[in-house]
């Protein structure tokens, strides 16, 4: 709407003297200064009121091209190029559309890549998805809060992992659940993703802060030098495994078996196998030999007794199951010959997994007690 007032500033003063008829003198905003009478009425008949037009629009409405044949035609509400005013642009940061309401630029549609994520339409679509930390890919998506998570980055609108907590890893490349895994005691990621705790003759493991540890160890292993990295090192059990058999014993040396009552002993961890020579000392009567063999095992292990009598594979006898072993052996002296013979031990790992040494005792002239 146009309101269109005529402003015409007159002033009039009336002309004083004898005789007046009322002369008056007129001040016109045209004209600087005072005119006279005689100039006034010889005008008068030729004189137009000028106007001047100014244009008051109604709220909302502006008159933008400047022409007032066209009034006040831009609506400042909702005119994008002439937002709340003339001339006002709506041109907010990484928008790719805009409305006008109300005469406030507001965000319709972001540049691809951008969020408006603080709400406010005036810094437009101020957050970058692709890198804020605290709107990643999407508004609000904070990466800084991902579980046992230290540091973080967004990188192409994915929440990525800089570091984890100490003690935590990130082990499935799944930044969503964070660092997922307790590297102190994961036993597949022990220390390290990736690290599976699998050791040396080993059947059960632990991972103890971080580092793998025996837990259990196969048959007839232990771990004896008490490091972990070459897990149950000692073999204690199959003798068959190893290059120690009854041909090729260890001499424990001799022992007289018709008197006095010598000995001889031998400590020794793990099956093996050992020659005693049992022999005729007396050579002038006719004194049966007898010899015992006594086996005492450490504790947390079970040794057994396995032995021969003259030959390897004969005469066996066995004693098990006991933290003492013993087997005896007795034969008669005959008259005019040598009546010694050698006998043949096999130590025997039943089982247990302790690293102590068991007591072979080898005593001659006797029987077990």
């Amino acid at each position: 709407m146009t309101r269109r007032i005529l402003a015409v500033l007159v002033l009039a003063m009336t002309l004083g003297g004898a005789g007046s008829q009322g002369e008056e003198m007129w001040k016109m905003t045209i004209h600087k200064g005072p005119i006279t009478e005689e100039h006034f009425l010889a005008e008068i008949d030729s004189l137009t009121f000028h106007a001047i037009d100014t244009l008051i629009c109604d709220p909302g409405y502006g008159n933008c091209d400047g022409d007032t044949a066209t009034g006040c035609e831009t609506h400042l509400d909702t005119d994008l190029n002439n937002c709340g005013a003339c001339g006002h642009i709506c041109d907010l940061p990484h928008t790719l559309i805009h409305i006008c309401s109300q005469g406030e630029c507001l965000v319709s549609t972001c540049d691809t890549g951008y969020g408006n994520c603080n709400g406010i339409d005036e810094d437009g679509c101020e957050a970058d998805l692709l890198t804020d930390v605290y709107n990643c890919g999407t508004c609000g998506h904070n990466c800084t809060v991902l579980p046992r998570a230290a540091t973080t980055f967004c990188e192409y609108g994915i929440c990525q992992i800089s570091t984890c907590d100490a003690g935590w890893g990130d082990c499935d490349d799944d930044p969503t659940n964070g660092c997922e895994r307790d590297l102190s005691s994961d036993e597949n990621n022990c220390g390290t993703c990736g690290h599976v705790c699998d050791l040396p003759h080993t059947s059960a493991h632990d991972c103890v802060l971080g580092e793998c540890q025996v837990s259990t160890c196969d048959a007839h292993y232990a771990d004896c030098n008490a490091n972990h990295v070459d897990g149950c090192e000692s073999c204690l059990g199959d003798v068959t495994n190893t290059e120690n058999d009854c041909f090729t014993a260890i001499d424990m040396g001799s022992v007289c078996g018709d008197e006095g009552m010598d000995f001889q002993t031998q400590a020794g961890r793990g099956s093996k196998w050992y020659t005693v020579e049992v022999e005729e000392c007396n050579g002038l009567g006719t004194v049966d030999l007898s010899v015992a063999i006594v086996l005492s095992s450490p504790d947390g292990a079970d040794y057994d007794l396995r032995t021969y009598l003259g030959a390897c594979e004969s005469d066996e006898q066995w004693a098990t199951g006991g933290v003492e072993d013993c087997i005896e052996y007795g034969w008669t002296d005959l008259w005019g010959q040598a009546d010694g013979k050698m006998v043949y031990i096999e130590v025997y790992h039943e089982s247990g997994s302790a690293c102590g040494d068991y007591t072979l005792t080898v005593v001659g002239n006797t029987t077990c007690q």
